[in-house]
């Protein structure tokens, strides 16, 4: 049996426990809500993410060359417009799963594959904290169980920065990681962007020598980035994945916040049918619908800035 029959097999059986347990055989997998299942957090902390304190300090993860600066905000001000368009495209997706609050579409064959989650968190005071959680390096691991670590590798800016995100693979296999340049816009008072473009990063690895392109943001494939990565990386004890453009748009309201995500798609499991694929798609995305919990009414937030 080759390797790859393996993983698929693998995937299909995990999802099969997956919506047995969490549905009890009443729902297909795209009617999992994720939000709905996740535990109340009273407490939420995360550490300062100390961009302001190391541009202060002259910190060594600064960037100084000039062209990586110029050709790295180039990049994620086009990502930024891309998902400004998306997440006000209606047309060109269609919905694919509906709960109170949350509503998943993905995009219509012809256009660029990509998945769309729009969600409402109903306590307009949790505007900051939100864009706080959603542009931290560590922010992912109150909504997504995979994750482990994050941490900067590059920094240009107070709101724009290259990260180092660790992610748990699947039983038997390397932990996995990933770079990201983040930037954080913020339009207005009451609207913030916060673009995501995963890059092709130089870190010396032993465990992944392919080279990545990126389909979506082509300019991102002229970005020439070496970091001095960490021992274990550089022995080959984790695997270098690669994601696709992804985002948020956070606009408060009167009364409630909306939340869009907007995911492009990174590749497929060739092997399995389209709605299969479309179904892990669908379940990934569907994790950020713990933010909903997450800012409940019962929720505290709580800034350690010892970092």
């Amino acid at each position: 049996m080759n390797i790859e029959y393996t993983k698929t097999i693998f995937l299909l059986l995990s999802l099969f426990v997956y919506v047995s347990n969490e549905t009890l055989g009443e729902k297909t997998a795209k009617d999992i809500a994720l939000g709905n299942i996740a535990p109340k957090i009273s407490t939420l902390t995360l550490e300062n993410d100390g961009l302001s304190t190391r541009l202060e300090n002259g910190d060594d993860i600064i960037c100084t060359n000039p062209e990586e600066i110029t050709t790295a905000a180039e990049v994620m001000d086009e990502a930024v417009t891309l998902l400004r368009q998306h997440a006000a495209n209606k047309d060109d997706y269609s919905l694919y799963h509906s709960e109170k609050n949350a509503n998943l579409y993905f995009t219509k064959p012809g256009n660029p594959e990509a998945g769309k989650l729009s969600i409402i968190i109903q306590d307009p005071n949790k505007y900051d904290d939100i864009v706080t959680l959603l542009s931290h390096p560590n922010g992912a691991k109150y909504f997504d169980e995979s994750f482990i670590s994050g941490k900067i590798s590059r920094l240009y800016n107070a709101n724009f920065a290259l990260l180092q995100q660790r992610y748990r693979g699947r039983i038997g296999s390397l932990k996995k990681y990933f770079y990201a340049l983040m930037k954080k816009v913020n339009v207005t008072s009451k609207e913030t962007i916060i673009a995501y473009v995963p890059t092709d990063i130089n870190d010396n690895a032993n465990s992944n020598n392919k080279n990545y392109n990126n389909t979506v943001l082509k300019k991102a494939n002229s970005l020439k980035i070496d970091i001095n990565s960490e021992e274990d990386i550089r022995n080959g004890k984790l695997k270098k994945t690669f994601s696709n453009v992804f985002g948020y748009i956070i606009k408060k309201e009167i009364d409630h916040i909306n939340i869009t995500y907007v995911k492009f798609v990174e590749g497929s499991y060739s092997i399995l049918p389209k709605w299969l694929n479309k179904m892990f798609r669908g379940l990934k995305i569907l994790k950020l619908t713990k933010l909903i919990n997450l800012f409940s009414d019962k929720y505290m937030y709580i800034t350690n800035d010892n970092i």
